[in-house]
């Protein structure tokens, strides 16, 4: 298999992860809006501990960056294709805040302070 093969396959991952864990916050906001406890509640959750601890585990940077780095990509990143490291990082500052948000959101609903 090609290193650019390998590249598209580790981007798509990368890519289908990133979509995921947007949809899982944007899940989180509309829980709380609807006060929807459930067990997909439970399982959004889950996902965004376990993307949080694999990046916590690895320095503060995805791993699947320096494996598509390792196959030869320029940048690694998961929309190098299509938008600059600049805006791929204020993209991840704005959903890391939008996460914690919503869980502050999420758990003020859950109590009733909200």
């Amino acid at each position: 298999m090609s290193n650019k093969t390998k590249i598209f396959i580790v981007n798509t991952f990368h890519v289908t992860i990133y979509v995921v864990m947007v949809l899982s916050i944007f899940y989180i906001i509309y829980a709380a809006i609807a006060k929807a406890f459930g067990p997909i509640l439970l399982v959004t959750l889950s996902l965004l501990v376990l993307e949080v601890a694999v990046f916590v585990g690895s320095g503060m940077r995805c791993p699947l960056t320096d494996l598509s780095q390792r196959y030869g990509s320029e940048n690694g990143y998961a929309f190098e294709r299509y938008l600059s490291k600049r805006a791929v990082d204020r993209v991840f500052n704005f959903f890391r805040t939008l996460l914690i948000i919503a869980i502050i959101f999420l758990v003020g609903r859950y109590f009733g302070w909200f």
